[in-house]
């Protein structure tokens, strides 16, 4: 029973892990890089760690595509939690690393799409990002 509550908080997607603050966005789309894993944009910045969380995101659906305010959440909701449930190689090449990691992921598409492709899609995403910090650890 202790192990599986040990494996729910390293699940936890807590306050650290989200983006906040406008200077710390506006840097992130200023110096950030970017790749797209359709239907998702990612645009990243590695930096020392500041703080225990290793990756801190934000989502962002447009309203141009998504008029109503109920499918941009319904998207956010299923990012994150595709996000929060693939996190942990991520994390662990940035511990390896000693960095921390700001992104935003943005959503391209213009339809709803479920949330398997979405989880796929964020696996595939993370793993790109974890070989490109594994990359410049290596330089």
């Amino acid at each position: 029973m202790e192990t599986k509550q040990l494996e729910n908080d390293n699940r936890r997607l807590t306050r650290a892990e989200r983006l906040r603050g406008e200077i710390r966005v506006n840097s992130l789309f200023a110096e950030g890089h970017s790749f797209v894993v359709y239907p998702f944009r990612v645009v990243f910045r590695t930096q020392p760690p500041k703080t225990a969380a290793g990756a801190a995101f934000l989502v962002s659906i447009p309203k141009r595509n998504f008029k109503r305010a109920v499918k941009r959440n319904l998207l956010k909701r299923r990012i994150r939690e595709a996000f929060r449930l693939h996190k942990t190689a991520l994390n662990d090449t940035l511990g390896r690393a000693g960095m921390a990691l700001d992104m935003a992921i943005l959503y391209l598409d213009k339809e709803v799409l479920p949330y398997e492709i979405l989880a796929k899609q964020m696996r595939e995403l993370l793993a790109r990002l974890s070989d490109r910090i594994a990359s410049e650890m290596k330089k």
